[in-house]
């Protein structure tokens, strides 16, 4: 049985052979060699480089987060009460920031890390790209969403910052750090991770003996630290993205 499939396999080698037209093969690679040429000669700019990576994101993760806000919003208007009002915007908070780790794993689950190393751009530079294309559109959903709740639900910029900042922060530096974990499941942990510190965080407003012993300047402590541990992880996570396969 084997030795009449290798027969079969050497006649079909023998009938591709057989049908190459060596000419066209020859000015293929001549083409392909100058189209390789131009490029290198006109290499795209990094804010084309950032438009053709926002071709590649999935816009329905910006659209569900800008539906998660406008569902929080409508839920802060009906709250009985502040500490209700402080227990919804860290849940919306950290459900936000989750909503940022199927499209930044997508390389990873879809193994596609090899070609992009490969690109002309390092991996770095992909992987920093859909960073800073995802912080500024959830800087601008953010602002919209904390502007339209300033002058709405008369939330001041205090509560806002506590409530939402810090655990938005938080949450986002949890994806981060699973993201330079070598493990394969750790989009399952990052997630995971969040759930478990939303819950934490909801667990801790509810406590209003806890909340109320916590001062001002513990919480300005806390946003200023969460934005550095956020930095912080997000530059370690580009240091070792490198590391995480082999081209």
């Amino acid at each position: 049985m084997n030795e009449e499939y290798q027969q079969k396999i050497n006649g079909y080698k023998e009938d591709i052979q057989q049908n190459i037209d060596q000419e066209a093969v020859l000015q293929t690679i001549k083409n392909c060699k100058k189209t390789f040429v131009q490029a290198e000669d006109y290499p795209l700019s990094y804010m084309e480089f950032l438009y053709d990576q926002m071709q590649f994101i999935q816009k329905r993760w910006w659209i569900l987060q800008g539906c998660l806000l406008a569902v929080l919003w409508i839920f802060l208007n009906d709250a009985a009460d502040i500490y209700e009002m402080q227990r919804l915007m860290g849940a919306g908070a950290c459900l936000f920031a989750i909503f940022l780790v199927p499209e930044i794993w997508k390389n990873r689950r879809n193994q596609a890390m090899e070609i992009e190393g490969a690109a002309y751009y390092s991996l770095r530079q992909v992987c920093m790209a859909r960073i800073l294309l995802f912080g500024f559109m959830d800087l601008l959903i953010v602002t919209a969403f904390a502007v339209s709740v300033a002058f709405t639900v008369r939330v001041s910029a205090q509560m806002f910052a506590v409530n939402f900042m810090i655990p938005f922060n938080v949450t986002g530096a949890i994806c981060f750090r699973f993201l330079y974990c070598k493990r394969s499941e750790s989009e399952y942990l990052a997630a995971a991770g969040c759930f478990l510190f939303m819950i934490l965080w909801v667990f801790i407003i509810s406590r209003e003996e806890i909340y109320c012993k916590i001062s001002g300047a513990v919480w300005c402590a806390a946003l200023i630290l969460s934005i550095m541990y956020l930095i912080y992880v997000v530059k370690r996570s580009q240091s070792f993205y490198g590391k995480i396969y082999e081209v």
